[in-house]
């Protein structure tokens, strides 16, 4: 919802317009008198302050002393209002306590000495006396309700320029994020497309290199499918020889578990030497022979995808040299 603006506005804008101007035409003045003339600056500076202290006092007295007043007005009289109906309100019931005490009396009087002659008064005595209370409360809630009503109106004036206030705050913000959002992403724009022209630059370098000194790059390829090879084969003796470190280790651990269950059960104390130095020998070769069967189709296998990767490497680079 767009707020409409209320009052003079041709005014407001008008005097905006002049203040402007007569801060535009004060300051050409600088241009029309000496530098050196310190009466004319002195009379300059004790009119602006003047001005100034003018335009806060008069801020103070019409607009933050109308605001005060106002606040009082929304905030305490309505205290004040509840106060006072509840002052009403206990005199109404005193009021009504005490015409029931009259009608008890009454009645009791009438009934002990008043003859047929008096009570047609004070039925009639009764009766102006609660029209007459019936018409005070009346008046005095239409009182009440014509405060409320109008400091409500008050209020909700007061309420809707504020809200107008912070309505435009709040869009001067927004538009000035969004200015800034504006700038930021021009310049991540113009830096990415900085970027990529600088890599394009690269790439056209280096395709150009490449297609001029093809000579130059081959005896390169050569050099490096040598080094990936010597590479290759160093990694799949490094791996045979854990393979069989491994195998080796496992069938020792093996060995001396079958020798200790084999001792536990059947070896006496006199033939213990003879069945382990036996069983060490039996260890060894099975070691031997199991070792190199196991351990050699891993280390094939390993080589095998070593030289893979290496012809792989080596063939892009070719291509990527021709190209």
């Amino acid at each position: 919802m767009v707020a409409t603006a209320e009052g003079n506005v041709g005014l407001a804008f008008g005097l905006v317009i002049m203040a402007g101007l007569s801060t535009t035409v004060g300051s050409m003045f600088v241009f029309c008198s000496d530098y050196a003339n310190v009466k004319l600056l002195a009379g300059a500076l004790g009119i602006s302050a003047g001005v100034m202290i003018y335009v806060s006092f008069g801020e103070i007295f019409g607009v933050k002393a109308v605001e005060s007043f106002e606040h009082a007005c929304t905030h305490q009289l309505p205290a004040q209002a509840a106060q006072y109906l509840r002052r009403i309100m206990a005199k109404a019931m005193k009021a009504m306590k005490a015409m029931k005490a009259m009608k008890v009396m009454k009645k009791k009087a009438a009934m002990k000495k008043a003859p047929a002659v008096a009570e047609p008064k004070a039925m009639k005595a009764m009766k102006v006396m609660k029209k007459k209370a019936a018409m005070k409360a009346m008046k005095a809630m239409k009182v009440m309700k014509k405060k409320a009503a109008m400091k409500a109106m008050k209020a909700m004036k007061v309420m809707k320029k504020k809200a107008a206030m912070k309505a435009m705050k709040a869009m001067k913000v927004m538009k000035k994020k969004a200015a800034m959002k504006a700038m930021k992403a021009m310049k991540v724009m113009k830096k990415k497309a900085a970027m990529k022209a600088m890599k394009a630059m690269k790439v056209m370098k280096k395709k150009a290199a490449m297609k001029k000194a093809p000579a130059v790059a081959e005896p390169k390829a050569m050099k490096a499918m040598k080094v990936m090879k010597k590479k290759a084969a160093m990694k799949a003796m490094k791996a045979m020889k854990v393979m069989k470190k491994k195998a080796a280790m496992k069938a020792m651990k093996a060995m001396k578990v079958m020798k200790k269950k084999a001792a536990m059960k059947k070896a006496p104390a006199v033939a213990e030497p003879k069945a382990m130095k036996a069983m060490k020998v039996m260890k060894k070769k099975a070691a031997m022979k199991k070792a190199p069967a196991v351990a050699e189709p891993k280390a094939m296998k390993a080589m095998k995808v070593m030289k893979k990767k290496a012809a792989m490497k080596a063939m892009k680079a070719m291509k990527a040299m021709k190209k």
